[in-house]
Protein backbone atom coordinates (compact mmCIF):
# COMPACT_ATOMS: atom_id res chain seq x y z
CA UNK A 1 0.00 0.00 0.00
CA UNK A 2 1.03 3.54 -0.87
CA UNK A 3 -0.24 7.18 -0.85
CA UNK A 4 0.88 9.76 -3.07
CA UNK A 5 0.58 13.62 -2.48
CA UNK A 6 2.37 16.23 -4.32
CA UNK A 7 5.95 16.06 -3.08
CA UNK A 8 5.92 12.36 -1.09
CA UNK A 9 5.13 9.07 -1.54
CA UNK A 10 4.32 7.23 2.04
CA UNK A 11 4.41 3.23 1.48
CA UNK A 12 5.97 0.36 3.87
CA UNK A 13 9.14 0.67 5.10
CA UNK A 14 11.47 -1.60 3.37
CA UNK A 15 14.86 -2.83 4.32
CA UNK A 16 16.81 -0.36 2.96
CA UNK A 17 15.53 2.62 4.82
CA UNK A 18 17.40 0.87 8.19
CA UNK A 19 20.34 2.84 7.28
CA UNK A 20 18.53 6.51 7.31
CA UNK A 21 16.25 5.27 9.93
CA UNK A 22 19.62 4.74 11.94
CA UNK A 23 20.86 7.83 10.68
CA UNK A 24 17.59 9.69 12.13
CA UNK A 25 18.05 8.30 15.66
CA UNK A 26 21.55 9.05 16.06
CA UNK A 27 20.40 12.93 15.33
CA UNK A 28 20.00 14.10 18.31
CA UNK A 29 18.20 17.42 17.42
CA UNK A 30 15.81 15.65 15.55
CA UNK A 31 14.97 12.64 17.97
CA UNK A 32 14.82 15.64 21.29
CA UNK A 33 10.76 15.76 20.82
CA UNK A 34 10.24 11.99 19.15
CA UNK A 35 12.66 9.82 21.71
CA UNK A 36 13.78 6.65 20.91
CA UNK A 37 17.32 4.64 21.14
CA UNK A 38 20.02 5.29 19.40
CA UNK A 39 21.77 1.94 20.02
CA UNK A 40 19.57 -0.23 17.35
CA UNK A 41 21.42 -2.61 15.33
CA UNK A 42 20.27 -2.47 11.01
CA UNK A 43 18.95 -5.89 11.92
CA UNK A 44 16.65 -4.73 15.09
CA UNK A 45 15.44 -1.64 12.95
CA UNK A 46 13.99 -4.46 9.91
CA UNK A 47 12.63 -6.45 12.53
CA UNK A 48 11.01 -3.22 13.65
CA UNK A 49 9.98 -2.69 10.07
CA UNK A 50 8.50 -5.90 9.73
CA UNK A 51 5.99 -5.83 12.74
CA UNK A 52 5.51 -1.86 11.72
CA UNK A 53 4.06 -3.29 7.82
CA UNK A 54 2.11 -6.16 9.60
CA UNK A 55 0.15 -2.92 10.07
CA UNK A 56 -1.10 -2.89 6.58
CA UNK A 57 -2.69 -6.23 6.66
CA UNK A 58 -4.85 -5.47 9.95
CA UNK A 59 -8.40 -4.38 10.41
CA UNK A 60 -8.48 -1.24 12.63
CA UNK A 61 -9.54 -3.49 15.40
CA UNK A 62 -6.49 -5.69 15.48
CA UNK A 63 -4.20 -2.38 15.12
CA UNK A 64 -5.69 -1.21 18.48
CA UNK A 65 -6.47 -4.27 20.30
CA UNK A 66 -3.20 -5.33 19.57
CA UNK A 67 -1.55 -1.69 20.26
CA UNK A 68 0.25 -1.44 16.66
CA UNK A 69 1.13 1.34 14.76
CA UNK A 70 0.58 1.82 11.60
CA UNK A 71 3.18 3.75 10.53
CA UNK A 72 4.47 4.71 6.57
CA UNK A 73 7.85 5.26 5.43
CA UNK A 74 8.44 8.85 3.56
CA UNK A 75 9.63 9.11 0.85
CA UNK A 76 10.65 12.07 -1.65
CA UNK A 77 9.39 11.99 -4.96
CA UNK A 78 12.19 13.67 -6.91
CA UNK A 79 14.78 11.15 -5.92
CA UNK A 80 12.99 8.43 -3.90
CA UNK A 81 15.63 8.99 -0.48
CA UNK A 82 13.77 7.99 2.56
CA UNK A 83 13.33 10.90 4.51
CA UNK A 84 11.19 10.24 7.17
CA UNK A 85 8.14 8.35 9.20
CA UNK A 86 4.77 9.22 9.46
CA UNK A 87 1.57 7.05 10.83
CA UNK A 88 -0.99 6.24 13.65
CA UNK A 89 -0.24 4.29 16.61
CA UNK A 90 -1.57 3.09 19.62
CA UNK A 91 -0.58 5.51 22.87
CA UNK A 92 -1.73 4.00 26.26
CA UNK A 93 -1.34 7.39 27.81
CA UNK A 94 -3.91 8.27 25.61
CA UNK A 95 -5.95 5.05 25.70
CA UNK A 96 -6.55 5.57 21.87
CA UNK A 97 -4.95 6.34 18.32
CA UNK A 98 -2.07 9.11 18.25
CA UNK A 99 -0.49 10.58 14.86
CA UNK A 100 3.10 10.48 15.00
CA UNK A 101 5.83 11.87 12.56
CA UNK A 102 9.46 12.32 12.58
CA UNK A 103 12.07 13.74 9.66
CA UNK A 104 15.38 14.06 9.04
CA UNK A 105 16.73 17.23 9.93
CA UNK A 106 17.23 18.13 6.15
CA UNK A 107 13.70 18.22 5.20
CA UNK A 108 12.67 20.33 8.36
CA UNK A 109 10.94 23.49 7.38
CA UNK A 110 9.62 22.86 3.79
CA UNK A 111 6.56 21.81 4.88
CA UNK A 112 6.72 18.03 4.13
CA UNK A 113 5.52 16.62 7.76
CA UNK A 114 2.55 18.58 7.37
CA UNK A 115 2.02 17.07 4.08
CA UNK A 116 2.35 13.72 5.27
CA UNK A 117 0.21 14.74 8.30
CA UNK A 118 -2.67 15.41 6.54
CA UNK A 119 -2.21 13.05 4.20
CA UNK A 120 -2.18 10.45 6.41
CA UNK A 121 -5.52 12.03 8.70
CA UNK A 122 -7.40 12.09 5.65
CA UNK A 123 -6.68 8.47 4.69
CA UNK A 124 -7.13 7.62 8.47
CA UNK A 125 -11.07 9.20 8.19
CA UNK A 126 -11.97 7.77 4.63
CA UNK A 127 -10.51 4.50 4.95
CA UNK A 128 -9.75 3.66 8.53
CA UNK A 129 -13.00 4.64 10.15
CA UNK A 130 -11.46 6.73 13.10
CA UNK A 131 -13.61 9.01 14.51
CA UNK A 132 -11.13 10.88 16.61
CA UNK A 133 -7.33 11.02 16.26
CA UNK A 134 -5.00 12.78 19.11
CA UNK A 135 -1.57 13.55 19.15
CA UNK A 136 0.55 15.42 21.87
CA UNK A 137 3.36 17.77 21.49
CA UNK A 138 6.16 19.03 23.63
CA UNK A 139 5.43 23.18 24.53
CA UNK A 140 9.01 23.71 23.40
CA UNK A 141 8.45 21.42 19.72
CA UNK A 142 6.81 24.90 18.28
CA UNK A 143 7.04 23.90 14.71
CA UNK A 144 5.49 20.75 15.21
CA UNK A 145 2.33 22.48 16.85
CA UNK A 146 2.16 24.80 14.26
CA UNK A 147 2.02 21.31 11.77
CA UNK A 148 -1.01 20.14 14.30
CA UNK A 149 -2.94 23.25 14.53
CA UNK A 150 -2.53 23.60 10.14
CA UNK A 151 -4.22 20.29 9.90
CA UNK A 152 -6.71 21.10 11.93
CA UNK A 153 -6.22 20.26 15.30
CA UNK A 154 -7.33 21.78 18.26
CA UNK A 155 -5.74 21.90 21.46
CA UNK A 156 -7.37 19.94 23.93
CA UNK A 157 -5.92 19.94 27.64
CA UNK A 158 -1.71 19.30 29.04
CA UNK A 159 -1.02 15.64 30.25
CA UNK A 160 2.08 14.03 31.60
CA UNK A 161 3.47 11.94 29.02
CA UNK A 162 6.03 9.41 30.59
CA UNK A 163 9.73 10.03 29.03
CA UNK A 164 8.64 13.72 28.71
CA UNK A 165 7.09 15.55 31.01
CA UNK A 166 4.04 17.90 30.47
CA UNK A 167 2.83 17.76 26.70
CA UNK A 168 0.20 19.56 25.51
CA UNK A 169 -2.85 17.13 23.88
CA UNK A 170 -4.04 17.81 20.95
CA UNK A 171 -7.16 16.06 19.10
CA UNK A 172 -9.32 16.20 16.21
CA UNK A 173 -12.96 14.82 15.36
CA UNK A 174 -14.01 13.40 12.29
CA UNK A 175 -17.46 15.57 12.14
CA UNK A 176 -14.97 18.61 12.17
CA UNK A 177 -12.32 17.80 9.90
CA UNK A 178 -15.42 16.48 7.00
CA UNK A 179 -16.54 20.16 7.72
CA UNK A 180 -13.78 22.05 7.15
CA UNK A 181 -11.61 19.96 4.26
CA UNK A 182 -12.59 20.03 0.51
CA UNK A 183 -11.97 16.59 -0.13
Amino acid sequence: MKLTSKRITLRMHKNEDAYAFKEMLKDEIARKYTGGTVDKTIEEIIEYFKKLNTGFTSELNTIISNKNNFEFAIVNNIDSKYIGYCGIQYCDTLNGLELLYGLKREYWGQGLAFEAANTVIQYSFKHLSLDIIEAVVNPENIASEKILIKCGFRYDKNIECPNQGKVKKYKMDKEIWLTTTST
